[in-house]
């Protein structure tokens, strides 16, 4: 594997551009997915990739070439893949193979900065194509963002079926988004278990009257109608899944800042006890004449108050002027 030292800088714009968005983002880009077909293989799985490229269209390259080289499960086989997937920025990848062993089996995987990260295997027992439906299979609109469900226990207990449920989900979900139109939600894949199999069914959504605001919802099937055996599968080791799922750094923790499930900021804010009394108002004419009248009656009224306490006084008595002639 040639190191960052070994490649060469892009010199152009146009390079760069190219290498910043097959570079790894804290924001992903919608996830593409690798069709690819391997030595030998049945037109089954010839229909079944080309169904799957149909229903994720715009985020999923198909290749008609045979790839001998391709062959996941065993050692060094890998290489190939990985080249294909790094060639065509794909991160997801399905592989259609068939032999005596192992027939109509289809490989689904994942890569992690273009080196493979987990799979599963699975055989093709029974298959029903769009056409099979006539004008219902092609009802839904291409790209659109479908409701996916998963039916079963086993999705939740079975090591095996919980990695399965993780990778449809990482293959179907579409492009990740903030709001969602009700008029975009045209279609919904149903994966069920039961009995040791994966029943793999798309369905049209279908908004009928019904006399209220809200409509009335009914679901017919468009196809690929698919019934899946489960054969081998392998694990992500423990350390390479921690780094896989590793989020962006979190900044400094500020104090006193919260934000809820909605992503909402709530802030306490701590304000020191204010001195109502002492703050400095706009002094306004109104104002000034009011307080100069109440400043004069409070002199008035402590002057009355004064005068009404104090002891009254005597005046002298006069002398008696004597005359000098006497």
């Amino acid at each position: 594997m040639p190191t960052s030292a070994d490649l060469k800088k892009p010199k152009t714009a146009r390079a760069r551009s190219a290498l910043a968005k097959k570079s790894a983002k804290w924001i992903e880009n919608p996830k593409r997915t690798l069709l690819v077909e391997g030595g030998k293989v049945s037109g089954l799985i010839k229909q079944v990739l080309s169904e799957i490229h149909i229903v994720k269209k715009a985020h999923s390259v198909r290749l008609t070439k045979k790839n001998e080289n391709v062959k996941p499960f065993e050692s060094g086989g890998e290489v190939s893949l990985e080249f294909l997937c790094q060639k065509n920025d794909c991160s997801l990848f399905v592989n259609g193979s068939s032999s005596k062993k192992r027939p109509h089996n289809l490989i689904w995987g994942r890569l992690y900065d273009y080196h493979l990260y987990d799979m599963i295997e699975l055989g093709v027992e029974t298959f029903k194509s769009m056409k099979e439906f006539g004008s219902v299979g092609t009802g839904s609109t291409a790209g659109s963002k479908p409701c996916l469900s998963f039916l079963g226990e086993g999705f939740e207990k079975n090591p095996e079926l919980k990695l399965l449920k993780s990778i449809f989900l990482d293959m179907f979900r579409g492009a990740v988004t903030d709001e969602l139109s009700l008029k975009g939600i045209d279609r919904m894949i149903v994966i069920a278990e039961a009995e040791g199999k994966v029943y793999f069914r798309q369905y049209i959504i279908k908004f009928k009257k019904s006399g209220t605001r809200v409509p009335r919802v009914e679901l017919e099937e468009m196809g690929p109608s698919i019934t899946f055996g489960t054969r081998r599968h392998r694990a992500p080791d423990h350390g390479l899944a921690k780094e896989a799922c590793r989020g962006p750094p979190r900044g400094k923790k500020v104090k006193n800042i919260k934000r809820d499930e909605l992503g909402e900021t709530y802030g306490h804010v701590h304000i020191p006890k204010q001195e109502v009394d002492t703050i400095a108002t706009v002094k306004m004419k109104g104002l000034k004449r009011e307080r100069r009248e109440k400043a004069e009656e409070k002199a008035k009224a402590s002057t009355e108050a004064e005068g009404d306490d104090a002891p009254k006084k005597t005046p002298p008595k006069k002398k008696a002027r004597v005359d000098p002639t006497e």
